[in-house]
């Protein structure tokens, strides 16, 4: 088997929960209800750890991550373990919050022979580097569109600012051209 070089990076779980929880730490989950992935080796790694710890919850497995954060959102569970990546991309759209507990964390990595192609690796470091600088970049994009499956457009906050602005004018435009019109119906008669 040759040697290889290896760059890496890690990805983890994280436990939210709705916005009121006090649920803090893993043992707050003690007699909880809490959504997991189906065939997730991260859900896996949870029960062991649950178990490890002697944490009795009431599992509920879903399809997929959104259905998780769906749960606490409706609060038919009192927390739900999503990838960190993920849950941090999400979070926003859903009646939820990150907890401190993250577990599991997973090397990711990308490897090459030993002695060749060292300057790939290189590579990748200093453009994710780079990349996670400016949150306008590809690795940004990459994550929105891989993440985001539930993405929408949003007006920015200037033009529904400015749009309230223009129809309140309007408005008083109106009101004042009725107030005008009533008092020279009055003076005419």
């Amino acid at each position: 088997m040759p040697d290889i070089m290896s760059w890496c990076d890690f990805e983890e779980e994280q436990v939210y929960v709705p916005p009121n929880s006090e649920i803090n730490s893993i043992l707050d989950l003690n007699n909880k209800k809490v959504a997991l992935l189906k065939k997730s080796i991260h859900s896996v790694a949870f029960k062991k750890l649950i178990k490890k710890l002697n944490i009795k919850i009431n599992i509920t497995e879903v399809d997929s991550n959104l259905s998780v954060l769906k749960l606490v959102e409706e609060k038919k569970v009192d927390a739900g373990v999503v990838n960190r990546v993920f849950g941090d991309t999400q979070v926003k759209k859903y009646k939820a919050k990150k907890t401190s507990i993250i577990y599991n964390p997973i090397k990711v990595r990308y490897a090459v022979l030993k002695g060749e192609n060292g300057e790939l690796i290189t590579a990748i470091d200093n453009h994710l580097v780079k990349m996670k600088k400016d949150e306008k970049s590809v690795y940004y994009s990459l994550l929105k569109t891989t993440f985001d499956v539930t993405s929408k457009t949003v007006l920015p906050t200037w033009i529904k600012r400015f749009g309230i602005i223009i129809l309140l004018m309007l408005l008083i435009f109106l009101i004042g051209n009725i107030i005008l019109r009533h008092q020279l119906n009055l003076k005419t008669r």
